[in-house]
């Protein structure tokens, strides 16, 4: 064995597994640069407030694609089908063909079951509703002798 490494031969062996190793860290360095795109990015446009039958024209020329992650959502202030959230962040910087994921408004309101309001003061009821979820519509006034009492629910 140390005769081989003495040889003449051995520091063209060594040189040419060197070499080859060179060789080959290269290659793939420069491949995973073009099979990534290596520095190419583009930024996240701000979806936030748009509705989703709008996306495509926000999204056009960019190669991206969207994906709807979550659409139980609903809030009273916002119209239904609309972006409330989206992942990555606007303004964030992604490589093409990036998946972004958004969160829509539900475009029919939840079923909620109705509570049993009758003989419950008004100040209750408006707390029940409340923790349900609802508003309270219209009230009119009946006379009777429990004062703020609610008689009926349409």
């Amino acid at each position: 064995m140390i005769d081989f490494i003495r040889s003449k031969t051995f520091p063209v062996h060594l040189a040419a597994a060197l070499l080859t190793v060179a060789l080959l860290l290269f290659a793939t360095y420069s491949w995973l640069n073009s099979y990534t795109n290596h520095g190419e990015m583009m930024e996240v446009p701000n979806l936030k407030g748009v509705k989703f039958v709008q996306v495509d024209k926000y999204i056009s020329g960019r190669d991206l694609r969207v994906m709807v992650n979550d659409s139980t959502v609903f809030l009273l202030d916002k119209p239904p089908g609309v972006i409330v959230e989206q992942d990555p962040a606007p303004g964030s910087k992604v490589k093409k063909g990036r998946m972004i994921y958004l969160t829509i408004t539900r475009t029919v309101p939840p079923q909620v079951k109705m509570p049993n309001l009758v003989d419950v003061s008004k100040r209750q009821a408006e707390a029940i509703l409340a923790s349900f979820g609802l508003k309270t519509g219209s009230i009119t006034y009946k006379p009777d002798l429990a004062k703020d009492a609610v008689l009926a629910v349409t």
